[in-house]
Order: structure tokens, then C-alpha cells, then sequence
């Protein structure tokens, strides 16, 4: 997470307490008695390191068979620094968690709701920076939608 800023909040602080003290009984408790799952949390947080970005995209499908692709960690950081040069976001995120939202948004949204591969990008940032939002919603979110489908994560893969 270097270079990339943080502004606190209490918001952010409830939400990881919550989430510490619930661990064992929250949603994500079958990943939660997965001890690979747990490894992985307290090292990384809530956050996609590189490596598990890049898998989560890749099996990504895209509503519009446009033969895009998808876009690389460092294409998505590149993008991002022209919008927001200091690297500031109102919650902590990671390169992973940037491109794993740009590259959602695209597979999902574009064109129908975004119009512009920027816009893919731009909403990724919106997002790190949504006052209503929290620290890992991006995973959080991919955990929940990964336990919903029945699958499994080789977390020790990936700590």
C-alpha cells in the first residue's frame, strides 16, 4: 500500500471492530474458519494484494463481448494517477482493489451504465473515496459474491 494515502474515519474504525469481534458469526464466517482466509485477512486486510486482483479478474466475464481483455494492475494505476495524482483516497486501498472494481465495472457496466472505458476507472476511484462506503468493500463484496456461488480460494496462495 505505499504511496497510497489514508484519511481515517470513524466509520472505518467501527467497521474493522465490528468486523474483528464478529468474525467467528459474520457473513464471511466460512471463510472466517478457513485458516488461509484468516492468514490472508491479517496480513492484508480486506484488501486485494496483486496476485489475487489478477485472479479475480481474469475469471471475470464481460456482458459485452468486445474482446477487450482486461486491464493489467500497472494500465489501471497509470489511469488513476492522472485523475488523482496524489494517490488520496478517503478509505485504504490497494492497486488490487482499484483494478478489481475498474475491471468489474467494465465486465458489468460498460456500456449500458458507464459509456467510457474511463468511466470504468473513474468509478473505481469514486468508490475509494465514497463517504458512505468502508475499508475492503471491494472485497468484502468479491468474498461475499465468491461464498454465494458455493467456490473456494486457495488463500494460502496467495498470503
Amino acid at each position: 500500500m505505499s504511496g497510497i494515502k489514508r484519511r481515517a474515519c470513524e466509520a472505518d474504525r467501527k467497521h474493522q471492530a465490528m468486523h474483528k469481534e464478529k468474525a467467528g458469526h459474520s457473513y464471511y464466517s466460512e471463510s472466517a474458519k478457513d485458516s488461509g482466509y484468516a492468514k490472508y485477512v491479517e496480513k492484508h486486510g480486506l484488501h486485494f494484494t496483486n496476485e489475487l486482483a489478477e485472479m479475480a479478474i481474469c475469471k471475470m466475464e464481460n456482458i459485452s463481448d468486445d474482446g477487450h481483455g482486461k486491464w493489467s494492475i500497472k494500465q489501471v494505476e497509470a489511469v488513476v494517477k492522472t485523475h488523482n495524482p496524489a494517490m488520496h483516497f478517503m478509505h485504504c486501498v490497494t492497486m488490487g482493489d482499484l483494478a478489481y472494481l475498474a475491471n468489474m465495472y467494465y465486465a458489468d457496466l460498460y456500456p449500458e451504465s458507464i459509456q467510457t472505458e474511463n468511466g470504468c476507472i473513474k468509478a473505481a476511484i469514486l468508490i475509494a473515496n465514497d463517504p458512505d462506503g468502508y475499508e475492503g468493500q471491494a472485497f468484502c463484496r468479491w468474498v461475499a459474491d465468491i461464498m454465494a456461488k458455493g467456490k473456494s480460494i486457495d488463500w494460502e496462495k496467495y498470503c
